[in-house]
């Protein structure tokens, strides 16, 4: 089941929890040109900066919380 949030406490805490389990999720980004979604593992969290980097098919990418418009748990992908 995915639980999605926007609130940074919530953000923060399951990223917390995706690094720890090794779980995927699936962050949808603001983006000028259109919303985006990516699915992959956090394979980092740095609490000073609100940001983690994902691991996804396409790479690494460092997401910011103020990017995320949702965070969830990736289920089935």
């Amino acid at each position: 089941m995915s639980t999605f949030h926007n609130d940074e406490a919530m953000v923060s805490q399951i990223v917390q929890s995706a690094l720890s389990s090794q779980e995927f999720v699936t962050v949808k980004l603001y983006n000028e040109c259109g919303d985006s979604s990516i699915t992959g593992l956090i394979i980092k969290f740095d609490r000073e900066q609100s940001c983690f980097k994902l691991s996804h098919e396409d790479g690494i990418d460092t997401i910011y919380f103020h990017d995320i418009l949702s965070i969830g748990f990736a289920t089935g992908e």
